[in-house]
């Protein structure tokens, strides 16, 4: 599991995130301030996903996981969803990439 530190307090941003064995992942966050949200947009080679929100979750993309190999997990240090815009960047709220073994850890631990 890998912290994506990169995510700043711009309220559009895109990062290339680099998984196991060699994935390349483009992630933005873009900021919504009418609805107090953060949303993402996920490509990885054939996979597009568009507009998903950004919420507390052990993986974000599970109902994908039998398309990618990765999910991403979000956690805030309160029991609220990242709703700032610095959320990520005061640390109040976390992003991981997951491989593929997290995403079954946490199948196992959560899931079932």
């Amino acid at each position: 599991m890998k912290l994506i530190d990169k995510i700043t307090d711009s309220a559009i941003q895109t990062v290339t995130l680099i998984g196991n064995p060699n994935q390349s992942i483009e992630l933005t966050l873009r900021y919504i301030p009418a609805a107090q949200s953060w949303v993402m947009d996920v490509i990885y080679e054939d996979f597009l996903l568009y507009g998903v929100r950004v919420v507390a979750n052990p993986n974000l993309l599970r109902q994908y996981k039998n398309k990618i190999p990765f999910g991403l997990l979000c956690t805030t240090t309160q029991p609220i969803d990242p709703y700032r815009i610095n959320d990520f960047d005061t640390g109040y709220a976390k992003l991981y990439l997951m491989d593929a073994d997290d995403v079954e850890e946490i199948e196992t631990r959560v899931y079932e």
